[in-house]
């Protein structure tokens, strides 16, 4: 399979209802799961805000005479639209004065705080989920048991997965960004380490701009790793988080832990955006076993390649997750 060619995605169909019904559709997710490219096919025309030879000019106009950003065929898509927020506004208030569905696509790899926007969007701008791929997606099951069908009562659902437990391994590891569809295996599982590595060393600050250790991002995936399936508690991993304060008497959750479950939760599952996640996940009452058991499965990132990228062993050797599998 060629690199650029584009797998059918079951967003497809939900963007397109949503430009029906919308004014316009804010994109959100994980960074590199495909976004971009799925609101480019749905869209007219395309404003590269991260264009280096145009990115300058385009923040310079963004301030003066933001309405000349929004001209062209809709839908008009505005790729990482957070690097001028008075977009979000300036496309709010257009979607009124127009008065029609499907106007814009906005996308981007972080929402800005709500302080930033003088509008929530609410009526105007839809809000559309998009998570790396599914294996149906990526062409690696045949899709034969329907999540659909289950829900309808269906009574007589069957299939048979024709993937090895090695191959079903490797797909683990692989994850389901859309550029490691289609590559060798030993080249989709470097670029999803080099995803994890990124996430680590580089946008560790990014989130929030508060302080973090890298370190301690590196130990925290790992001790998830290791405690998949198990009551683990927050209590269980903070040694490995190598933590000396001591936690509030009236909380159950030790304060540096919960920094860093949130740098998990806006970084790798809704990349920017807190307000998205379930208001259980920051509550301070949750059960921390809870939270342990909750949190891997938020993740875009697979745990197993998290776990190679930590522990610097090869991905590539797939025999060491086989008996969890």
């Amino acid at each position: 399979m060629k690199n650029n060619t584009y797998l059918p995605r079951i967003c497809d169909n939900l963007l397109k209802a949503l430009l029906k019904s919308s004014g316009a559709v804010l994109i959100e997710g994980a960074k590199w799961c495909g976004k971009t490219r799925t609101a480019r096919r749905a869209s007219e025309n395309v404003l590269y805000m991260q264009d280096p030879d145009n990115s300058a000019s385009y923040i310079a106009m963004a301030d003066t005479k933001p309405s000349m950003l929004l001209a062209g065929k809709a839908p008009r898509l505005l790729d990482e639209w957070q690097m001028a927020p008075v977009l979000w506004d300036a496309v709010r208030f257009e979607v009124d004065k127009r008065e029609l569905q499907g106007q814009f696509i906005l996308t981007g790899s972080a929402v800005p705080s709500n302080n930033v926007t003088a509008h929530t969007g609410t009526g105007r701008i839809a809000r559309l989920l998009l998570r790396p791929m599914s294996l149906f997606e990526s062409m690696d099951s045949t899709g034969t048991v329907s999540l659909r069908e289950l829900f309808e009562g269906k009574q007589q659902i069957e299939g048979m997965s024709r993937l090895s437990i090695e191959e079903i391994a490797f797909l683990t590891c692989r994850g389901g960004w859309p550029a490691t569809v289609g590559q060798e295996k030993e080249t989709a599982l470097q670029m999803a380490t080099n995803y994890v590595e990124a996430v680590i060393t580089m946008d560790v600050q990014r989130v929030d701009e508060i302080d973090k250790s890298p370190d301690r991002v590196r130990m925290l995936l790992r001790s998830l790793a290791r405690n998949i399936a198990t009551t683990a508690s927050i209590q269980t991993i903070k040694p490995t988080l190598k933590l000396t304060k001591p936690a509030s008497p009236t909380k159950q959750f030790h304060p540096i832990s919960m920094l860093y479950v949130e740098f998990l939760w806006l970084k790798i599952y809704r990349h920017g955006n807190r307000q998205s996640a379930p208001k259980r996940l920051f509550a301070h009452h949750l059960n921390d076993i809870l939270l342990i058991r909750l949190l891997p499965r938020l993740l875009c990132v697979p745990i197993p390649i998290a776990f190679c990228t930590i522990l610097k062993h090869s991905a590539f050797s797939l025999k060491l997750f086989a008996p969890v599998i």
